[in-house]
């Protein structure tokens, strides 16, 4: 008897940078030509009809989030948008699994080398650790919330464990944790980055880890020092340099998911394509000596 095979759909997150959005969309159908793409706008509905036109013909389905938040409770509280698309739309959709494709990553290889080993009611979230040592250096912790959300967490899965936080860029959520808040309450004041593990944690859904969604925590970089090739997933600070892309591109075993990325697709391409391999080993070189004194002069002071 053949084993069913896992299916990941993609949910194409955006907001602005519409020709960027419809050039990341292009590029990543090149490796993904047969997964399913839906598409989930967040960003002004003045901008609605650009949004659905940059989408067009490279996404299964549109659909937007209507209600009248600001941008930035639209950017803290991203995971109440995507419950909202799987009340709406997502439930009628088959699938096992949704991969967060967020229009600031940028992406050389096809889903399947995150997939290939996910099972149901497993997921995939960048860097998920012990919420508790991070309270020295992460800006997210806050007492009140965390011991809000424990209550819940108690009081609605009977889960007492330790809060889990992650860095929300590369995100693979199983069916069960949508089709769980279809029905019920969704809590709505933690910060998605420390709500959303908790939550697969109490709902007892494993959180795997891969190899290619290992992140540089930006606010951490006084506790060792972290190789530039090294930082291609970060949440917060500048876009992942070219360098850094082609130098892990051009590797067998490099890297190939990259965010944020906030430069052109074709920009991106040029640079990998016209640098020698010595024009960016060099770019490499001194990129990593000014984080390096960076990271002594956040070290010692």
């Amino acid at each position: 008897m053949t084993s069913r095979i896992h299916k990941t759909v993609v949910l194409f997150w955006f907001y602005k940078e519409f020709n960027i959005c419809r050039d990341r969309l292009l590029f990543f159908k090149k490796f993904n030509p047969d997964v399913e793409i839906y598409g989930l706008y967040g960003g002004e509905l003045t901008d609605l009809e650009m949004a659905r036109d940059c989408t067009k013909g490279l996404v299964n389905d549109f659909y937007h989030f209507d209600k009248p938040e600001n941008k930035r409770w639209k950017w803290e509280h991203g995971d109440e948008m995507l419950i909202d698309w799987y009340r709406q739309q997502g439930h009628k959709i088959s699938f096992d699994s949704v991969f967060i494709l967020q229009w600031d990553m940028l992406i050389f290889s096809p889903l399947e080398t995150l997939t290939r080993t996910l099972t149901q009611n497993q997921a995939i979230l960048s860097g998920c650790r012990n919420l508790e040592p991070l309270k020295a250096f992460w800006p997210w912790y806050d007492t009140k919330k965390n011991q809000q959300l424990k209550s819940y967490l108690s009081d609605t899965f009977n889960y007492t464990g330790p809060l889990l936080a992650c860095l929300f860029i590369v995100v693979i959520l199983p069916r069960k944790f949508f089709a769980y808040y279809e029905k019920n309450n969704y809590p709505f004041d933690a910060f998605l980055e420390y709500k959303i593990p908790s939550i697969l944690a109490a709902m007892s859904i494993e959180i795997i880890e891969n190899e290619q969604a290992t992140p540089f925590w930006y606010a951490e970089r006084h506790a060792k020092f972290i190789p530039c090739q090294k930082r291609n997933l970060i949440a917060v600070g500048q876009g992942v340099e070219p360098a850094i892309i082609a130098w892990n591109v051009n590797q067998e075993n490099g890297r190939k998911l990259f965010h944020p990325v906030y430069i052109s697709n074709d920009k991106v391409l040029s640079y990998i394509d016209s640098s020698s391999k010595y024009k960016i080993t060099f770019s490499l070189l001194l990129l990593n000596v000014k984080l390096f004194c960076k990271y002594l002069i956040k070290k010692w002071f």
